[in-house]
Parts: structure tokens; C-alpha cells; sequence
């Protein structure tokens, strides 16, 4: 049988917070699926100053889909737009293929 420990909340990266800096650009580290109640997807982006979280979104993930793990990603927050559903966060999202 093997044993796996369950995380603390101190043990995950801090998270991006799109309010405080509107972007953030590092290497794509890796992705995590079905995380907490909504079952939300969680990138990792590792910067220069370290390796952040960022909680994805319908929005977001449709974006992230076309990037690689391993590839420079930049996301930069574009502010609540409007859709047919109400308002949402926006983001943009560039990634360096050259990598």
C-alpha cells in the first residue's frame, strides 16, 4: 500500500492576484484538474520571483488550452467584459511557441 499525504493550504504556491498586478509571464510549470468545490483547473506559472497559481475559468481555460507545458506565457487581466450571461473576467493570453 502506498500512503500519499494530503496537502496544506501552506504547502500550494501563492495565488496570482489579477487585481493587485494585471499580469503575469513566466514558464507554463503545470496544471491541476478538479480542484476544490467547483473543480476548477489551477496553472502553475513560474516567474522570476517565484511559482504562482492562477485559478482558472471558462474564460481562461478555453485560452490556456492552446498553450503547452514548458512554453513562456504571458496572462494579462483585460477587466469584466459583458456576455450573454452577465459580466466576466477577462484575460489575455500569449505564449512564446519558439520554446
Amino acid at each position: 500500500m502506498a500512503w500519499n499525504e494530503v496537502k496544506s493550504e501552506s504547502d500550494f504556491p501563492p495565488v496570482w492576484d489579477f487585481e493587485h498586478e494585471d499580469t503575469i509571464e513566466g514558464k507554463y510549470a503545470g496544471k491541476r484538474s478538479g480542484v476544490g468545490k467547483y473543480q476548477k483547473n489551477v496553472y502553475q506559472i513560474e516567474t522570476k520571483d517565484g511559482v504562482y497559481d492562477v485559478w482558472g475559468s471558462t474564460v481562461l481555460d478555453r485560452k490556456m488550452g492552446e498553450v503547452e507545458i514548458g512554453q513562456l506565457v504571458k496572462i494579462i487581466y483585460a477587466g469584466k467584459a459583458k456576455g450573454k450571461g452577465g459580466e466576466y473576467h477577462d484575460y489575455s493570453v500569449m505564449y512564446d511557441d519558439a520554446n
